[in-house]
């Protein structure tokens, strides 16, 4: 279950959604700091990363092009990020594999086993969820007739759910072994629906809060439907929060449900206010608009560290290949209002081997643009670029996760160089999705194949050009 938190628009008819993981290179404090979690743009003291490696506050080298048919490659930044850390490790993780103990672990976390847990079949689904929809539908087609429309499509689907009454259970039954995907049972006392759905990049792990009236969590006179997106980031925000709890305080509610879970090693990346949109029957008419609450999205880390995460829907080489890489992104997601956490999400990929290195040695800064300079030509030579001049203007010293060959785990987050390119968007202030994307092994120099990384990972998939109904000129 993937969400864009930049465009997720989550109607509340009948569900809200929670999600967990448990995870950590060991366990580690969450770290709730904003700014300081996204390393140092102006660089660090002479004893930390920056005077120990010889890192300079800012660059601009031009590397080699060989035989790779560019113009020029460069990278230019007048801010380098590095770690507000002294040292970096290299940590070993497994492929999270979720089996039937493990779900009833995780559901078993959520819901309260004393008031019955239950297995849910959204194909065979109980009496009075199929009553509940019947009214609905009867009530939506009531309204529509009010407005002076008619459709002999709701005659028909009230005709289905009362076949399906007909032979449907009253009850559903106990969860069992847990080899279902979706259970029902209590939390604090309201009833959630616990869902496991396993994807092509990880498990999606969720609870829906069941509501039979909407209005009555969030209610508006005259309000059919109740719409919620993410507002404005929470610093930029002068208009008036109804939510009563200040910024520093909703952070906090969202760290202790994280420490509920036993989640660890995340690291606060970004806070805005939630948006609360309010319809008619139809949609045909916003109602009001009111902002209450707040998005809090923290991502994985390594001992404090943010894992490089990026979208990579323009990335050039990939584009040239007709291929797609599901990017390990690890975030979670919670929204909290006065009510606590009403909303929160996470797709789960790895698992803390429990083993680290500490204190990695790796290669001074000159040693690092010295290896890139003599392998990068070849890069590109084995991906081409829609470029002729490659223009990185974004560096960072972070970590990344490859296929670990050594020690008999799944995976490592090890410290990486990330260069990437990112261009300017038309009505937009910046882009997200980097169009041009180099990473290097920051212990040996050596470039990360992103394309044989995925394929070891299982992220890697190829697409027809045939099926893409859009075509992209870029000139140098």
């Amino acid at each position: 279950m993937q969400i864009d938190k930049r465009s997720a628009a989550l109607m509340l008819t009948g569900a809200m959604l929670l999600g967990t993981f448990v995870s950590g290179c060991g366990k580690k404090e969450i770290d709730y700091n904003l700014n300081d979690n996204q390393g140092d743009k102006q660089g660090s003291t002479e004893g930390g990363l920056a005077g120990r490696l010889g890192i300079p506050e800012s660059c601009d080298v031009s590397f080699d092009t060989g035989s790779s048919g560019l113009q020029s490659i460069t990278a230019a930044d007048d801010a380098i990020e590095i770690p507000n850390t002294d040292g970096m490790s290299v940590c070993y993780y497994e492929q999270l594999q979720i089996d039937n103990a493990y779900k009833q672990q995780l559901v078993e976390t959520f819901l309260d086993k004393e008031q019955g847990i239950y297995e849910r079949d959204a194909e065979h689904r109980i009496k009075s969820e199929i009553e509940a929809e019947i009214e609905s539908v009867k009530q939506n087609q009531a309204n529509m007739a009010e407005q002076g429309y008619t459709d002999s499509w709701y005659d028909e689907y009230i005709a289905e759910l009362e076949t399906e009454l007909q032979t449907a259970p009253d009850e559903y039954p106990a969860a069992g072994d847990y080899s279902g995907s979706s259970f029902i049972g209590m939390m604090d006392g309201r009833e959630y629906e616990f869902e496991i759905d396993e994807g092509e990049a990880g498990f999606g792990i969720s609870a829906a809060l069941r509501l039979e009236d909407v209005s009555g969590y969030r209610p508006y006179e005259g309000a059919d439907h109740v719409v919620f997106v993410n507002g404005p980031s929470a610093e930029d925000f002068t208009e008036n929060n109804l939510c009563q709890i200040t910024q520093e305080e909703a952070c906090d509610v969202a760290g202790d449900f994280l420490n509920r879970f036993g989640i660890t090693d995340m690291v606060l990346s970004a806070v805005s206010v939630v948006e609360w949109e309010y319809f008619n029957q139809d949609y045909s008419e916003m109602l009001a608009t009111e902002y209450d609450g707040y998005f809090i999205e923290f991502s994985r880390a390594v001992n404090n560290t943010p894992v490089y995460q990026a979208e990579i829907y323009d990335l050039d080489f990939l584009i040239m290949e007709d291929a797609w890489i599901n990017m390990p992104l690890e975030t979670f997601s919670i929204y909290v209002n006065d009510n606590g956490v009403f909303l929160a999400y996470w797709t789960a990929l790895f698992e803390a081997a429990g083993e680290e290195e500490t204190n990695a040695e790796l290669m001074s800064w000159d040693e690092m643009i010295e290896a890139v300079n003599a392998n990068i030509a070849a890069y590109y030579e084995k991906y081409p670029s829609n470029f002729k001049k490659i223009k990185f203007n974004d560096v960072r010293l972070s970590y990344y996760p490859v296929v670990d060959e050594d020690k008999g785990h799944s995976y490592k987050f090890i410290p990486v160089w990330v260069f990437s390119e990112y261009v300017e968007l038309i009505d937009s202030d910046e882009s997200k999705c980097p169009s041009q994307l180099l990473i290097v092994n920051a212990m040996d120099g050596t470039i990360i194949d992103l394309i044989d990384e995925a394929k070891k990972m299982g992220l890697y998939e190829e697409y027809d050009d045939s099926d893409v109904y859009f075509e992209s000129t870029v000139s140098g």
